[in-house]
């Protein structure tokens, strides 16, 4: 079954934007850290969605993957930076 939410794909995208628009140099992403929250617009199996991704080395790992039944408070949605070297 296809997930309706944002995925480890476009976090990425959206991180890796994010950083070149503050112009920091890709050797300097290693540690960058990003969230991304949002609500599912028609909930079956779960009302939210938590995802975090992190920079080692060359690649984006996926940290931390939450769908839940419990609705994200609207000042928690989006994407957030955590930690930019």
């Amino acid at each position: 079954m296809p997930c309706d939410h944002t995925g480890p794909a476009e976090l990425i995208e959206l991180a890796e934007r994010y950083l070149r628009e503050r112009d920091v140099p890709t050797e300097q992403w290693n540690g960058a850290r990003f969230a991304w929250r949002e609500n599912v617009a028609e909930p079956t199996y779960w009302t939210s969605v938590a995802l975090e991704v992190e920079r080692r080395g060359n690649d984006w790992i996926v940290t931390r993957l939450d769908r839940s039944n419990d609705t994200i408070a609207e000042h928690e949605l989006g994407l957030h930076a955590l930690h930019v070297p």
